[in-house]
């Protein structure tokens, strides 16, 4: 994630960047549609954990811009259809929503 001003401009030193342990292998599949590689994964921390850190890093992001955490809006590739669904219900499902 990148923090963006009003303007669109970004904040300096507002990135999160994490993998996701998943519960899987990655297929060869994704692989070559991601470029993301099990190497990649293996040492990264589970779907809690990491949440838990992006949940503390926005409200962080709010709070020294003097904002509001609900106010954010997050922007992905496939957001309606697919990133923000997917992210609630891993949310829901390890109760941290």
């Amino acid at each position: 994630a990148i923090i963006l001003d009003k303007f669109g401009v970004p904040i300096e030193d507002a990135q999160f960047v994490e993998y996701v342990k998943p519960t899987t292998r990655i297929p060869p599949y994704i692989t070559e549609l991601t470029t993301i590689t099990n190497d990649d994964v293996q040492n990264a921390g589970s779907f809690a954990e990491v949440a838990g850190a992006f949940i503390r890093f926005m409200q962080q992001q709010a709070d020294d811009n003097e904002g509001d955490i609900q106010n954010f809006v997050l922007v992905g590739h496939n957001n309606k259809a697919f990133d923000i669904p997917f992210f609630l219900r891993l949310l829901f499902a390890n109760n941290i929503a």
